[in-house]
């Protein structure tokens, strides 16, 4: 703003009168002083370290009331403005609306004539900005919008930006091959339909597996096929070797027909039998021999007759099925023997024979067993079995002498040469087959280090086959009382209690399996007592013997849909 000046006299005319001459220098200066009085709007180009701005400043002329030649003086700062950025010095840079450089930053009432002539006046001071007067505000430039700058430069990637070119099938001209194929018709993945087997159908089946189990070793991989009441059939058998010699073979089995246009099958497991499948087997009844009080738990089979009799209010059990290749006579019982009371599992006379082989025990695939694992005994040889995982042995004739060898995990045969007889007791840790061509002796306990009825994990496993007896030995080996055998045995021609007519009272109980080519008398030196050792349905001690029949283990008796569109 202005101020009022002070008169002064330059010497024309009376002390505080004003002539004209020096009115009109007066009046000069006045005007002079005027033009220079201008409000001057700098350009200053963007520092390195602020963005690009504009900073608006204002040269005050105030009339030299203090004598400093009319200079012009600092201008009192406002208050709302923000103190000066370090590092510019004198340069007050106030930042503001950011724009691009290289556009004229130029705002109303700044001219370059303006400057010029302040800065040829030789006026000096500080560069300030006051802030607009309430009625009229600065004019404003409306926003500019431009692409930001940034303070460093992105380099170029190292690969080519992504192309997307349409694909053929979708450029003009081809819209007609994106069209997409109509969808599946999804009611065709149905859940297949469950139908029972008819009676008729069931028994005709049932007869088929029969004939096929008895004669598997006729089955070939060509499908067969027959006609039942106007109705194709066909079947496909697959057999299933074991995978080792404690396995089972298998027979996949799967039946086809087609009933009301639509595709219907049945699928069922055959397993091959071993000879330790059965609780009891026996090829031929002694006649002289009575089934009085025995008691079998598990299945039992004969290839004869079998003798019950009832005497005193005692009488067998067998809790397993009963199956005879003949029938079961009772005549030489005192008491009627009541068929429900007696076969607790079932009864079924006059089923198929089942065969002993000629061999029991394959000695060429004993041959590829490792050395290690198969011990021979050429002399008649006690052998005792510890709990610890080994066996010790002694020949029973001549000078004693003996060794001890420890079992592994894997299975270990122990064979007896010819004429040899071999006799075994003590505690088995392991799997093993104890073959004797002569005779089998069971001098005391025989049992298993970890007893499946008490240990479901047990591994333990023993087989005694003898191609003539499996004989229980005198009082004097096994002691009074009680005789527990945990072992799967098969006599080819007998299994016998020498001295059965000694009386004990004991019990003979054998857990595993019994078959025998006959059996002798056990009374009165033991009651007997076979529990069936539920492992052997699946799984047989090293080796043992099998049968030449199968019989279904698995088949839920139902026809099942086949559906073209559910495969997979």
């Amino acid at each position: 703003m202005l101020k009022r000046t002070r008169t002064r006299d330059w010497g024309f005319g009376e002390r505080g009168r004003v002539g004209p001459r020096a009115l009109l220098i007066s009046v000069g200066l006045h005007l002079l002083v005027l033009a220079g009085i201008v409000t001057v709007y700098p350009r200053f180009e963007p520092s390195s370290t602020t963005s690009a701005g504009i900073v608006m400043a204002e040269f005050v002329l105030i009339d030299d009331a203090d004598g400093d030649g009319g200079r012009v003086q600092d201008a009192e700062p406002v208050a709302d403005e923000p103190e000066p950025m370090a590092g510019h010095g004198d340069e007050t840079l106030a930042t503001s609306l950011p724009v691009e450089p290289g556009i004229e930053n130029e705002l109303p009432n700044a001219s370059e004539a303006a400057a010029d002539s302040l800065a040829r006046s030789g006026v000096e001071g500080t560069l300030t900005r006051e802030p607009p007067l309430p009625q009229e505000p600065p004019p404003q430039e409306p926003p500019r919008f431009s692409e930001p700058r940034w303070p460093h430069e992105i380099p170029e990637p190292d690969e080519p930006p992504l192309s997307f070119e349409l694909m053929p099938s979708l450029r003009e001209g081809n819209l007609v091959a994106a069209v997409p194929a109509p969808l599946p018709d999804f009611a065709s993945f149905r859940e297949p339909e469950i139908a029972p087997i008819e009676t008729g159908e069931h028994e005709m089946l049932d007869e088929l597996l029969d004939e096929w189990s008895s004669d598997a070793d006729a089955i070939t991989a060509e499908p067969l096929s027959w006609e039942h009441e106007g109705r194709v059939y066909s079947a496909k058998l697959t057999r299933d070797a074991a995978e080792d010699s404690m396995g089972m073979d298998n027979i996949m089995v799967e039946v086809t027909t087609e009933r009301d246009g639509r595709r219907w099958s049945t699928e069922m497991r055959m397993q091959r039998l071993a000879f330790s499948s059965f609780a009891q087997f026996v090829d031929r009844w002694d006649p002289n021999v009575q089934i009085h009080d025995d008691e079998i738990d598990g299945r039992f089979h004969s290839n004869s007759e079998i003798f019950v009799t009832r005497s005193g209010g005692v009488q067998p059990l067998f809790h397993g099925k009963v199956t005879t290749a003949r029938r079961v006579i009772t005549s030489n019982s005192e008491r009627f023997v009541r068929r429900d009371e007696v076969f607790l599992g079932g009864l079924e006379t006059r089923v198929q024979r089942i065969q002993l082989p000629r061999q029991f025990v394959e000695l060429d695939d004993i041959g590829s067993v490792p050395a290690e694992r198969v011990h021979r005994f050429a002399d008649d040889t006690a052998v005792t079995f510890h709990a610890d995982g080994s066996f010790s042995w002694a020949y029973l004739k001549g000078e004693m002498s003996g060794h001890r060898i420890r079992l592994s995990d894997a299975p270990h045969y122990l064979l007896g040469e010819k004429g040899v007889t071999l006799q075994v007791s003590g505690v088995v840790n392991g799997k093993v087959l104890v073959y004797a061509p002569e005779d089998i002796v069971i001098g005391g306990d025989l049992l298993y280090a970890d007893d499946p009825r008490l240990y479901t994990g047990s591994d333990d496993f023993v087989g005694l086959v003898a191609d003539r007896y499996v004989a229980v030995g005198e009082s004097r080996l096994t002691g009074p009382g009680d005789l527990t055998i945990h072992a799967a045995i098969l006599a080819k021609r007998r299994f016998l209690v020498r001295n059965y007519r000694s009386r004990g009272g004991g019990t003979l109980h054998v857990y595993g399996s019994l078959a025998s080519g006959s059996l002798s008398a056990t009374e009165p030196r033991f009651r007997t007592r076979v529990e069936f050792d539920p492992r052997l349905a699946d799984a047989r001690p090293p080796g043992f013997p099998v049968t030449d029949r199968y019989e279904v283990v698995e088949w839920d008796g139902t026809w099942t849909e086949e559906l073209a569109g559910n495969s997979g």
